[in-house]
């Protein structure tokens, strides 16, 4: 289920924004240990590296590094739905489902990034970082 801004929204209240977890595999994200500590606290975008406030941050979810490290990635709108169309498109030349125009439809993931990144960049908290 997807949670988006409300209308009327304040720039100090931040919307959840919730990823189904069958979709965040494909949401590739940059080693952590490469990564300055704003992105890798959530402070900056994971992917542009600009800085984030609370009414345009879209948390990523905790994560935990294979030495144990926990790190909190959250991206901006923008980001976030570029890198969600990319999974789409990467995920669609490698799936038999999605590249059949016949039977694409059947396809849970190809679906579903497709309805994410398309409600990603309708939502109210579009602040770019870079």
């Amino acid at each position: 289920m997807y949670r988006f801004a409300a209308a009327g929204a304040t720039p100090t209240e931040r919307p959840p924004v919730d990823i189904p977890a069958e979709l965040l595999p494909y949401l590739a994200l940059p080693d952590p240990d490469s990564l300055p500590e704003e992105q890798a606290a959530g402070r900056a975008c994971v992917w542009g590296g600009g800085p984030l406030n609370l009414a345009v941050a879209i948390d990523l979810g905790e994560r935990v590094t294979e030495g144990g490290q926990h790190w909190f990635p959250q991206a901006c709108g923008p980001c976030l739905a570029d890198h969600a169309c990319k999974a789409l498109f990467a995920h669609a030349a490698a799936c038999v489902l999605c590249a059949d125009a016949a039977r694409f439809t059947e396809c849970a993931i190809g679906r579903g990034l497709d309805r994410f990144q398309k409600r990603v960049r309708r939502m109210e908290r579009v602040g770019d970082c870079g």
